[in-house]
This record gives structure tokens, C-alpha cells and sequence, in this order.
């Protein structure tokens, strides 16, 4: 005969996830892209329309939002745009 530490009855089964536990799994998604490697260095944000973007990075969240210190925002020419192929 052998004996057993648990038995059945004994087993737990794993909990189930609470809806707050996977709403906080949701919110904790990885972001788009990999911006970590660009915190403290100078980049351009490039926006619909032509407007421009340039500055440091300092943060960034899941959505893509982005904290630049030392903005400076320019409006790209017509050429500039109809060279990207764009409507301008």
C-alpha cells in the first residue's frame, strides 16, 4: 500500500483570473514598438499633414504617446510632402 501526501479532495485547482487581474493584464501589454532604446536621444516624430517633431525623448507609454523635452515643431513644404508622395 502506498501512501500519499495529498489526495484528491486535497488538490487545488489553479484560480481562475478575476476581471481586475485581466483588465491589468490588458493594460499591461507590450508596446508597439520598442522605444526604450531611444530615451535621452534626439528624435523626429513625423505627423499627417506635413507638421514635424524634434526633440528628446523622455517617456512613452503602451499607446505610443511620447514626452519630448526641447520641442520644436516644423510644418514640412509642399515639395518636401510631394516628394514623400503625399497630397500636399
Amino acid at each position: 500500500v502506498t501512501s500519499s501526501n495529498s489526495t484528491s479532495s486535497e488538490r487545488r485547482q489553479p484560480a481562475a483570473m478575476s476581471k481586475k487581474d485581466s483588465a491589468a493584464a490588458r493594460k499591461a501589454k507590450k508596446p508597439a514598438l520598442d522605444l526604450q532604446r531611444w530615451v535621452g536621444a534626439p528624435v523626429t516624430v513625423k505627423f499627417t499633414g506635413g507638421r514635424e517633431c524634434t526633440g528628446v525623448l523622455r517617456g512613452y507609454d503602451t499607446l505610443c504617446n511620447l514626452v519630448l523635452d526641447d520641442c520644436r515643431e516644423t510644418l514640412a513644404s509642399a515639395d518636401d510632402d510631394a516628394a514623400a508622395g503625399g497630397d500636399g
